[in-house]
């Protein structure tokens, strides 16, 4: 018979130890680290390009980061999430100045919904925490790579600043997520905090065994500059559908964009006009481009491989000033491939490239227009 002292002197040591009987915080570091070599030549260059992988050239980007969570009781919790991008290539963290420039975020939450303020990436870039092409395997690649991910060539602001967001876990059934971004820190100091340059996202769809789909709507305005034509704000609408075999899968994103100030995450749209002979219609138009975009992706996994293909179709239409221009519409095609050897879990090898071609007004355009080749070593932790 156990001593009746004894329990009590356990039970208060016990108690001690932890006096209100919380579960402990949880904290982990993790990571990707990924080099290799990375190979371009744009049609019509004198030259490709050949060097060691930098920022953005490979499958994913090198990061670490660091997340803790804590337990409130009554099913809620809090935590927070850390994320800094590498130049493997350099060992440079982070871009522009900004030390934790993919995800820095404090967050709540049940079983059922979650809520986060602070920066981090918006639904239609395929990174953590609330993508949502990467809930519906939106890109059978795997890959962010140019020519493979359908975020190279729909709308994709990238991290955001001054951002709440929700969303409901990912798992099996139903799901909803939506958020706001009161514009970037950079612009609040140049202008005003009430202008523009404000992000709106809702998504919502469904995740089963082998279906998956839904819809994302997507709203930007543009940061207002008294000295030129004040811009329209962006609208977009993503459609998106994955299919799985059973090991084998297939996926399609469709987006029609109106008045996109950018293609993918490249800023580039005031090169796009120029080029097209267009110099200075930029800053004097309120229209912008109306994008439509078809990307389809094919995954095929084998015991320790993985391969996969992609073929991509955009067109543009510039709606704003097109005095000198000699064109205002374009498309570009892309196709490509990219495979993975498995040796653990944690530990890829990869192999493949891309191929795209622009015509009129993305002819001049280097990344609708090159030949892409890669291969490296992605290692996670």
């Amino acid at each position: 018979m156990t001593n009746p002292k004894v329990a009590l002197a356990a039970t208060l040591i016990a108690a001690s130890a932890s006096p209100l009987c919380f579960a402990q915080p949880t904290f982990e570091a993790y990571g990707t680290l990924v080099t290799g070599l990375y190979y371009t030549d744009a049609q019509g260059g004198k030259s490709g390009k050949l060097g060691m992988s930098g920022w953005k050239e490979t499958p994913l980007d090198s990061k670490v980061a660091l997340k803790g969570r804590e337990d409130l009781g009554n099913g809620w919790y809090a935590g927070f999430q850390l994320e800094s991008g590498i130049a493997l290539d350099t060992g440079a963290f982070g871009s522009s100045g900004t030390g934790f420039n993919a995800v820095s975020r404090i967050f709540v939450g049940t079983e059922n919904i979650e809520f986060t303020a602070g920066r981090m990436p918006n639904f239609t870039a395929a990174t953590s925490p609330y993508s949502f092409y990467a809930r519906l395997r939106a890109n059978a690649t795997r890959s962010q790579l140019a020519g493979l991910a359908p975020a190279g060539i729909t709308f994709n602001l990238a991290s955001i600043d001054n951002l709440i967001a929700f969303s409901t876990p990912f798992r099996k059934g139903f799901f909803i997520e939506g958020l706001y971004s009161n514009g970037a820190e950079a612009n609040e100091q140049a202008y005003d905090w009430e202008d523009r340059d404000r992000v709106v996202q809702l998504g919502t769809g469904w995740v089963g065994d082998k279906v998956r789909f839904g819809i994302n709507l997507s709203y930007a305005t543009q940061a207002d500059d008294p000295r030129y034509t004040e811009k329209n704000a962006t609208k977009g609408i993503h459609l998106v559908g994955n299919y799985n075999f059973g090991g084998p899968e297939v996926a399609l994103v469709l987006y029609k964009g109106f008045d996109d100030w950018q293609i993918g995450a490249v800023p580039d749209m005031g090169a796009i006009v120029n080029k097209a002979g267009g110099t200075g219609n930029y800053n004097k138009s309120a229209g912008g481009m109306d994008t439509s975009v078809a990307f389809l992706s094919f995954g095929y996994p084998y015991q320790s491989h993985y391969i996969s293909f992609v073929a991509s179709y955009l067109n543009a239409k510039w709606k704003g000033k097109s005095a000198g221009m000699k064109h205002t519409e374009g498309s570009a095609w892309t196709g490509g491939v990219l495979y993975y050897y498995y040796f653990t879990k944690k530990t890829q090898l990869y192999a493949g490239g891309s191929y795209s071609a622009g015509d009129k007004l993305l002819n001049t355009v280097d990344r609708f227009n090159q030949v892409m080749l890669t291969t490296g070593l992605l290692h996670k932790f």
